[in-house]
């Protein structure tokens, strides 16, 4: 698996801000709102039926690609914290 994500049912732009105040609470920062292929890619998306799905990226499993132990360490240290993130956007 390459990422893990929650559904909210919140306005989209209420899901950003929401999303975005979440990410800052545990050190991350927003650098740009183009979808790309990052190790820490948080994307949040309007589905057909309004709800709002924030999928996170798997740092671990991306950060894999790069075959030394120490990264994979801060791999799973990252996708802690994103976890986190996710779970907290449910309360």
């Amino acid at each position: 698996m390459y990422g893990f994500s929650t559904t909210l049912k919140l306005p989209f732009d209420s899901a950003v801000t929401k999303v975005t105040e979440a990410l800052k609470k545990e050190g991350f920062g927003v650098l740009t709102d183009i979808g790309l292929l990052l190790p820490c890619n948080v994307v949040v998306r309007e589905e057909d039926d309004r709800s709002i799905t924030v999928a996170f990226m798997d740092p671990e499993a991306v950060l894999k690609l790069v075959d030394k132990p120490e990264v994979s360490d801060i791999g799973r240290e990252v996708r802690a914290l994103l976890q986190k993130v996710c779970a907290s956007l449910k309360a």
